[in-house]
């Protein structure tokens, strides 16, 4: 290929981790006009391969090297100084997570004045700083990802919140040091924002009024911080991830239901949230396709779910696994939802065989794919055989830990 094909444009062999280093090499050296690189998976690849194609290929656009652990701070140094034009970058991984800092983020940030989307996922030595040097040359960044990278505090955000005004998905999940003050910030700063995930920032809280001091100036985050500030500055959100912030309730019924625009909703393990907050989700967020309301507690019953199906006739995936007030009322209301494709109910210890007959007639969800009724011990053969009779374009069932 490399001899042959000089005229190659993208070049994906990610996951093929029989291919050595040298071979790569020569395709970089004389594969020139490259524009796409997908590298994934293949961890023979170092900072002295990512030199070479950084150097022959000037006309590089996206550089994609997930779970490559080698490609380091040189790598993102030697692409920002070549690669003018570079727009995406992917250098996510989950070992050796030191190998990116945040002097690769100085660099992007002093020369990559074009890069739109930058996914750093787990690389657990980025701190508020590389974030303040990225958002001080970065202005055009749409999607940043840096999840698990829990150096990054309220400052890192108010950086971004400052200097990247077209951010429109943000991933800051395990971020322990993030709380409503930095939500207020990026809120303030990024009113283009579409997509947040926030996994399991305990910080994060139902919001509080603040007030300055005597003689002070009201800064933005003193008078609207967290959900309020979200619900205030970012009208556009399709996309919120809150799970694991257990110190939600009213925030939900208050502000996260104005968002008028809400498509997919994560609230795992928000067990404090209340049914009225739920209910008020529903009747605010008529556009809701996807909700996953696993551990929820007592909060996710019958009144929920009529709620839902009553509001949001989008729904095509529903998630309520381990919540044991789902009753037969409850999936009477699923089977409403016409567009369902997915549906798990594992662990909802309550449910019965004759509950389950709305979801089994044939004219009720007759797109569903995926079904999971796992660790449900009063699931019996009967279940299995109504599910057969009624559910024919069914690719996936899960009855684990049923009788």
């Amino acid at each position: 290929v490399a001899d042959c094909c000089s005229l190659l444009l993208k070049f994906c062999v990610a996951r093929c981790t029989t291919l050595q280093r040298w071979s790569l090499a020569k395709i970089f050296y004389k594969c020139s006009r490259l524009e796409e690189v997908d590298i994934s998976d293949i961890r023979e690849v170092g900072d002295n391969e990512i030199r070479i194609l950084a150097e022959n290929c000037p006309n590089l656009v996206t550089f994609i090297a997930k779970e490559c652990p080698f490609v380091g701070d040189q790598s993102l140094l030697v692409i920002s100084q070549n690669c003018a034009d570079i727009d995406i970058i992917d250098v996510s991984r989950s070992y050796m997570t030191f190998r990116i800092t945040d002097v690769g983020l100085l660099a992007l940030g002093s020369r990559s004045f074009s890069l739109r989307i930058l996914k750093a996922n787990g690389c657990e030595q980025i701190t508020d700083v590389g974030l303040t040097w990225l958002a001080e040359g970065c202005k055009t960044l749409e999607l940043l990802d840096v999840g698990d990278c829990n150096k990054v505090s309220d400052a890192g955000l108010r950086a971004l919140g400052g200097g990247c005004r077209n951010l429109t998905s943000l991933n800051v999940c395990n971020a322990k040091y993030i709380s409503d003050v930095g939500m207020a910030s990026i809120a303030f700063g990024c009113p283009k924002l579409k997509s947040l995930n926030v996994h399991a920032l305990y910080l994060l809280a139902d919001p509080k009024l603040g007030a300055p001091k005597k003689g002070e100036k009201a800064e933005v985050w003193q008078s609207v911080i967290g959900t309020a500030a979200l619900s205030k500055y970012c009208p556009l959100i399709e996309t919120l991830d809150f799970s694991g912030c257990f110190r939600f309730n009213l925030a939900i019924a208050r502000h996260v239901s104005t968002f008028n625009q809400l498509k997919t909703i994560n609230l795992m393990g928000c067990n404090q949230v209340s049914s009225d907050s739920m209910i008020a989700l529903a009747e605010g967020c008529p556009l809701i396709e996807q909700i996953n309301f696993t551990d929820c507690g007592k909060a996710i019953n019958n009144s929920v779910m009529i709620a839902f199906a009553a509001h949001c006739h989008n729904m095509r995936i529903v998630v309520v696994s381990r919540c044991d007030n789902i009753r037969a009322a409850s999936v009477k209301a699923i089977s409403s939802f016409d567009r369902l494709e997915r549906l798990e109910m594992s662990g909802c210890k309550n449910v019965t065989d004759n509950m389950l007959i709305p979801l089994c007639e044939i004219e009720k969800v007759v797109g569903l794919l995926t079904l999971s009724l796992s660790h449900n011990p009063q699931l019996t053969d009967t279940t299995i055989a109504w599910v057969a009779y009624g559910r024919a374009n069914l690719l996936s069932l899960a009855v684990k830990g049923t009788s």
